[in-house]
């Protein structure tokens, strides 16, 4: 189904896919983490060079289970950063490889058990992070 063109008088509309990247707050032993803000500058910082913008929005809230430590609930105080992108930006390999690389390291860096993040209405995640 193709997606409707909504046009609002006098406003440009040039970036229709959204990507929401979950920064947590937590690691994998629900211990709070210090460098929660650290990663959000990080991430800021690698959207808004490489797609043109991003907003962190506060901490939000939530519970996941670490299928990877016994299923044990981990409770989490995530910050959700929103970047909105061009097409051709979504579906830039060069892009999707420095988005990759960065999730790994913050799951790596940060001891989570999963990094992820929504493309166009669609999760992914990452579980191993070498």
């Amino acid at each position: 189904m193709a997606k409707t063109e909504y046009t609002i008088d006098g406003a440009l509309a040039s970036r229709r896919v959204l990507l929401v990247l979950f920064i947590p707050s937590a690691d994998r032993q629900s211990r709070p983490l210090l460098t929660q803000d650290e990663w959000k500058r990080k991430a800021l910082e690698l959207f808004g060079t490489e797609y043109g913008g991003a907003t962190a929005m506060p901490k939000a809230e939530g519970i996941w289970r670490d299928d990877g430590n016994k299923g044990a609930l981990v409770r989490d105080f995530p910050i959700l950063l929103h970047c909105y992108m061009t097409e051709d930006q979504a579906a830039d390999k060069k892009l999707h490889a420095k988005v990759s690389a960065f999730c790994r390291k913050m799951g790596k860096e940060m001891d989570q058990g999963e990094v992820m993040f929504i493309l166009d209405g669609i999760m992914h995640s990452y579980t191993h992070f070498s």
